[in-house]
């Protein structure tokens, strides 16, 4: 969708993910920030921190709106994701301004992202064209090797806490997949009520049992040392035998960072398969998409 062309008009974004996808390419148009953007911002851009930490704050599409900021900065576009529940009315809400939409619960949907606002801001056409093909690459990399893996490790992913995890459509849960993952939704039925976009699902604690995950992941070190000290945890597989790790925020299992967060976490499953060591797949992912030279000493940075 081909909105605008060599406009200097500001594009602001509803999310974290088209945050991060403007200011690498349109950085000169990109006026606000969300605060998830600029929390991670240091590994993004880190030749351009200050700025992007000096950016004014907008709210989120599931936060209250910050309607009268973004109208006054008379923005080109508004950029939000297809789950936004006001997306059919933004255009109104910000005085007739186009909207754009993202979906971001799958690998293929980010890599698409960079597609579609490539052709949105037409002079940063080659460059997301480029990120693109890159990205689209990557997914195939970890589909065709997670393929090769039979039978597949039980994994879980304790998001923020020991039992809540992303629900079945969602960029954690593809990642898991992609990693070469057997997940919690791979082997129980949900209900009808269940969102299943939802990226915080209370599970009961039997259940986590049950399944036995062989691996956990964590959003944070907290999380991490919750489920290692919890005596009721200590016959789960994962715990047993050390296999539970606390996410880097260099790949951190969500947003445009999920492709790393995949490398990541397939090093982990099965420490021969990928074939590129953590450190070699940031600096390569980092310098791509953010234009952003990766150190060792980066991706030891917690979540």
């Amino acid at each position: 969708v081909k909105i605008e062309t060599n406009s200097c008009y500001p594009i602001v974004a509803l999310h974290a993910v088209p945050d991060q996808i403007i200011d690498r390419l349109a950085p000169d148009r990109h006026k606000t920030a969300q605060k998830n953007f600029v929390r991670s911002s240091l590994l993004m851009k880190t030749n351009d921190y200050d700025r992007v930490n000096a950016l004014p704050l907008v709210s989120a599409f599931y936060e209250p709106s910050s309607t009268e900021k973004i109208v006054s900065l008379n923005p080109a576009f508004i950029v939000t994701l297809t789950k936004d529940p006001k997306l059919e009315s933004r255009s109104t809400e910000f005085g007739g301004k186009p909207v754009l939409a993202l979906s971001k619960d799958t690998l293929s949907e980010l890599a698409r992202d960079w597609k579609v606002m490539g052709n949105a801001i037409a002079y940063s056409k080659p460059l997301a064209d480029k990120i693109f093909t890159y990205l689209q690459d990557q997914e195939e990399i970890f589909a065709n090797k997670a393929a090769t893996v039979s039978p597949k490790k039980r994994v879980w992913l304790a998001n923020k806490d020991e039992f809540t995890i992303p629900a079945p459509q969602t960029i954690m849960q593809d990642a898991m997949k992609h990693a070469g993952g057997l997940t919690y939704w791979d082997v129980i039925d949900y209900a009808e009520s269940l969102d299943p976009t939802e990226e915080s699902v209370k599970i009961p604690i039997e259940s986590m049992i049950d399944f036995d995950p062989e691996v956990i992941f964590c959003s944070d070190e907290a999380t991490r040392q919750k489920i290692m000290s919890d005596e009721r945890l200590k016959n789960v597989s994962a715990v047993q035998y050390g296999k539970v790790y606390a996410e880097k925020k260099a790949f951190r299992i969500d947003s445009m960072t999920s492709f790393a967060g995949t490398a990541w976490m397939m090093n982990r499953l099965y420490p021969d398969l990928l074939g590129v060591s953590d450190l070699d797949y940031a600096k390569d992912f980092y310098k791509v998409i953010f234009d952003s030279d990766i150190t060792e000493k980066d991706i030891e940075i917690d979540n």
